[in-house]
């Protein structure tokens, strides 16, 4: 606690808006004050009541620090993937960065990779879609993106990758005609016309949100460059 209250700290009286910063913080010291009150009850839960003060003050401290959406992303990433991971404990050996990732891990890796690269394009008529498959068998999954035109291009279903083999097929037969290679790569990025497929290991530290986001700054790095070489 000590080293903690040495870290410097913005006073609201230095930030942008000092009014609504002094405000923030006595809502947050009547909610800590009210759940330390609260925790000396007979038979208090002091865990849930710790756990909805926390709840509470998290998106008011969000506000405070000026903290964005995908800052907060990175700042969730950390909790609950990388710190229990370096810090292993015995009563606690789970180690979450190697774990399996969950499908819904899947689902916003992928809606984030979409969003920040639709975000990115240079006409906002371009939207990119993704669909993803994980096989615990196999040890690494697929997410196939597709660029789409809004209100131009005819719709397209997306592509069934219930059938992993097949997709991996599909891979073995790209990388192979580029790469001359017959192995596939693992934490490839494989362009296919308008298609782009990535694989990746089943651990969760390669499904975050902060994963999402570096495989999207390396993804318009390369095409970027890739248009360079084209107009050179």
């Amino acid at each position: 606690m000590e080293e903690l209250l040495r870290l410097p700290f913005p006073l609201p009286d230095t930030l942008s808006n000092p009014v609504r910063a002094r405000e923030i913080v006595r809502e947050v010291s009547r909610v800590v004050d009210f759940a330390a009150i609260t925790a000396t009850g007979f038979l208090a839960n002091r865990y849930d009541i710790v756990k909805t003060a926390s709840a509470s003050v998290e998106g008011l401290i969000d506000e405070y620090f000026d903290i964005l959406p995908l800052e907060r992303a990175l700042i969730d990433d950390t909790i609950q993937i990388i710190i229990p991971s370096v810090r292993p404990s015995r009563t606690n050996p789970n180690i979450p960065t190697i774990a399996p990732v969950s499908e819904e891990q899947q689902n916003r890796y992928v809606q984030c990779l979409c969003d920040t690269l639709s975000g990115w394009a240079v006409s906002d008529q371009v939207r990119v879609q993704g669909e993803v498959t994980v096989s615990s068998s196999l040890g690494f999954g697929v997410a196939v993106l597709t660029k789409r035109r809004v209100g131009k291009d005819t719709p397209v279903e997306p592509e069934p990758l219930d059938d992993l083999l097949k997709s991996l097929q599909r891979l073995r037969e790209i990388t192979s005609q580029r790469l001359n290679t017959i192995e596939l790569i693992r934490g490839a990025k494989v362009f296919d016309r308008d298609r782009l497929y990535v694989v990746k290991p089943i651990g969760q530290r390669f499904w975050t949100q902060t994963a999402a986001l570096n495989d999207a700054d390396e993804i318009a790095g390369t095409i970027l460059m890739q248009a360079a070489q084209g107009v050179a």
